[in-house]
């Protein structure tokens, strides 16, 4: 009853073995990607599911004759809430860094298009670093991953509920295949002049 995690089969008909593995998506999968993402030389796996407006996804690599779920996003919960966080500075402007401090990003709100009633220096502003967001670059981001230029994400930036933007990270696998690090993060903001196009956080 209710939802099933998915498993992924692998057959080897050169090496006459057969390989299995349970994921933490649940069905149906939407997507299923091979690529090369650990450098290897051998096809790696990617099941992208995309339940209601939250992007599940996971990287699976066959180690050492295993097949080895080695990121979930869900469970990890690496990109959201662990690597990186957010704070509103005066309420007019935003500042997000990384949890390790290699990375500090500040984001002025007037410079962006608010009106400065919409910026006061009140303290009940809030901002966070949301899901990964609904994007065509992220619709794309498993089909163009590859070894050398990594997976590319794309995280909202929300501030009052209004995405104002997308933290773009990019993710690659280590020498040892044991997991993900984060290779490099890029800021992208919108113009937020006009109100007929604001996106609200769902």
């Amino acid at each position: 009853e209710g939802y099933k995690k998915i498993h992924i089969a692998v057959l080897d008909y050169v090496n006459h073995m057969s390989y299995l593995c349970q994921t933490d998506c649940l069905n149906p999968a939407d997507s299923i990607y091979i690529k090369d993402i650990t450098g290897d030389g051998k096809d790696d796996i990617i099941l992208s599911t995309t339940p209601n407006t939250v992007w599940n996804w996971n990287l699976i690599c066959l180690v050492q004759n295993t097949l080895v779920d080695v990121y979930r996003n869900w469970d990890s919960n690496n990109l959201e809430n662990r690597n990186y966080k957010v704070s509103v500075e005066k309420g007019s402007k935003l500042v997000i860094q990384s949890v390790d401090g290699t990375y500090k990003e500040e984001i002025a709100l007037l410079e962006l298009g608010f009106e400065k009633k919409m910026v006061s220096d009140s303290d009940w502003h809030w901002a966070k670093i949301g899901f990964l967001s609904q994007t065509s670059e992220n619709e794309n981001c498993f089909e163009n991953a590859n070894a050398k230029d990594g997976i590319k994400l794309q995280l909202n930036v929300v501030y009052d509920n209004l995405i104002i933007g997308a933290l773009e990270v990019t993710l690659k696998c280590n020498e040892q295949h044991g997991n993900l690090y984060i290779a490099g993060q890029k800021i992208h903001v919108r113009d937020m002049s006009d109100k007929s196009k604001w996106e609200y956080l769902k």
